[in-house]
């Protein structure tokens, strides 16, 4: 018996219907909804896209990076200010150094200015799940559940410099170093904006440069 005819023709690399009487035609699958499936598999077009989360920063001024308050800060801060007055007698040729003691100071102006500019980098930022530092040596997280409020306060008693506050369910508190010598303004839209994004309730509260008043 011979084949009446096969009912598909090749054309090229693809198969198209004869046309003939009682042949099949294969048709695409249907489109869905926009309609762009190509036979099963849905298009990029169809796939949703992960959205990454946004992540808002504190503005950080000069005043916040060449903060001057700790022991730290206020060691690299003098040691490179003499630096500054030692090159001055040596340009006007009243100080001499041995090459020993030239490379030692090197050694610490590079580590000085290590520390310098590691607080220059530190930042206050926040996401959809909660508070990010880094102050000087580490990087820590706060989930936003473990906030009970954020003020901006005074950093220290003897101190008009202001900072993020953050006082905790567990009764923990803490002062946020990186934040210290922000504009107050700054940090009162910071911890407005982290307010609206936290999923939880919590309280923000901002003291008055007019009446300082120094936290307990």
């Amino acid at each position: 018996m011979k084949p009446s005819g096969s009912c598909m023709k090749p054309s090229g690399s693809c198969m198209k219907p004869s046309g003939r009487a009682g042949c099949a035609t294969r048709r695409p699958v249907a489109a869905v909804a926009a309609g762009r499936l190509v036979g099963m598999w849905p298009t990029p077009a169809d796939e949703p896209t992960p959205q990454p989360a946004s992540v808002v920063r504190l503005v950080r001024g000069p005043r916040a990076m060449l903060r001057n308050v700790g022991l730290i800060e206020r060691l690299t801060m003098a040691w490179l200010t003499g630096n500054v007055v030692m090159l001055g007698f040596m340009l006007a040729d009243k100080l001499h150094l041995t090459t020993g003691g030239a490379l030692a100071i090197v050694a610490i102006d590079t580590v000085m200015v290590f520390v310098r500019l590691l607080i220059v980098i530190e930042y206050v930022e926040f996401d959809d799940e909660g508070l990010h530092w880094r102050s000087l040596f580490r990087s820590e997280h706060v989930s936003w559940s473990s906030l009970e409020w954020m003020e901006v306060d005074y950093f220290a008693a003897n101190s008009f410099r202001m900072c993020l506050s953050l006082f905790f369910v567990n009764d923990a508190t803490r002062k946020l170093r990186a934040s210290v010598g922000c504009d107050r303004d700054s940090l009162v839209e910071f911890a407005a904006a982290a307010r609206e994004r936290s999923p939880f309730e919590w309280r923000v509260a901002a003291k008055s440069k007019a009446a300082k008043q120094p936290s307990a």
